[in-house]
């Protein structure tokens, strides 16, 4: 039997039989449990093996082929085994016993960006990383911890206990950064610190990369608060204009003079807003000066 048993794989077991008494071990049987819920199923055969005798001090291997379920879970499986045999008397005898079959495979996590609120350089904001489990053993104890880089300044704790972690779940840590480097993106190193289930240790650092954006992309792709305040000034803008619409088709009753009357009382209205903008502009440059 492997120290360490994969899931998906295919193994033999074997089971060694001593005779350790002082007569003939007769019509022996040898049952390998698997009735039970257990990941593993015998290939080509039954779980049981028959051996007619065994003298004195005479040993004998039983042979079991066995295939491994592919989501066995990780852990020692127990598995009944007994033993049944007459001596030479015709007296019968039972010998049962536990054995276990330890199903072991390395973790596996997936690591990526889930969000940012980082868009560009010189600015600072939360960053979610997204740990997912994508293989079949549980772990525990899991740590993520953000590490220093002249690239950006963690502002929140670089540190962040997670606890355990069920085989395809997932949890996310929370880290605030201020961006320092004005590079197109930057790498995110983080160090990873985890036990599976048998309290082996696994400690892994990883980079992600976070993309930074210049301003004219910010614009492009609607990540600039820039890009958002011209969208809504758009929007009053469109809600004024159908509004004075309305107002002039209920006065005349007539689509294209109700439209011309809009355009003109719209273009006075937006004449009217520059005039006092450029007023109170005037104003500030004079108090400054005064």
């Amino acid at each position: 039997l492997p120290d360490n048993i994969v899931p998906g794989s295919g193994i033999n077991v074997i089971v060694t039989l001593k005779n350790m008494v002082n007569v003939l071990m007769k019509e022996i049987e040898m049952d390998l449990d698997l009735s039970g819920s257990v990941p593993f199923t015998p290939i080509g055969s039954t779980t049981k093996r028959t051996l007619n005798s065994l003298n004195q001090n005479e040993e004998h291997s039983f042979i079991f082929d066995l295939s491994v379920d592919a989501d066995a879970e990780a852990k020692v499986h127990k598995i009944p085994l007994s033993v049944k045999y007459s001596d030479e008397f015709g007296r019968n005898y039972t010998i049962s016993t536990i054995t276990g079959f330890k199903v072991a495979t390395n973790p596996q996590l997936n690591y990526n960006i889930d969000s940012s609120q980082v868009y560009s350089s010189g600015k600072n904001g939360n960053v979610v990383i997204k740990i997912v489990n994508s293989g079949l053993a549980d772990i525990k104890f899991l740590n993520v911890e953000l590490l220093e880089s002249k690239d950006y300044e963690i502002i929140s704790a670089p540190s962040i206990y997670l606890g355990n972690l069920e085989s395809d779940d997932y949890e996310t840590a929370e880290f605030k950064i201020y961006v320092n480097s004005r590079k197109e993106e930057i790498p995110l190193k983080l160090k990873v610190n985890y036990k599976d289930a048998f309290n082996d240790d696994y400690k892994t650092e990883e980079e992600l990369i976070l993309p930074l954006y210049s301003k004219s992309e910010l614009i492009k792709f609607g990540l600039s608060g820039n890009g958002r305040l011209s969208t809504s000034i758009s929007y009053l803008i469109l809600v004024i204009f159908v509004y004075i619409f309305i107002v002039e088709w209920r006065k005349e009753k007539n689509i294209p003079k109700a439209l011309k009357n809009t355009i003109m009382r719209f273009l006075k209205l937006i004449g009217k807003i520059i005039r006092a903008i450029r007023i109170r502009t005037l104003k500030r440059i004079l108090l400054k000066i005064i």
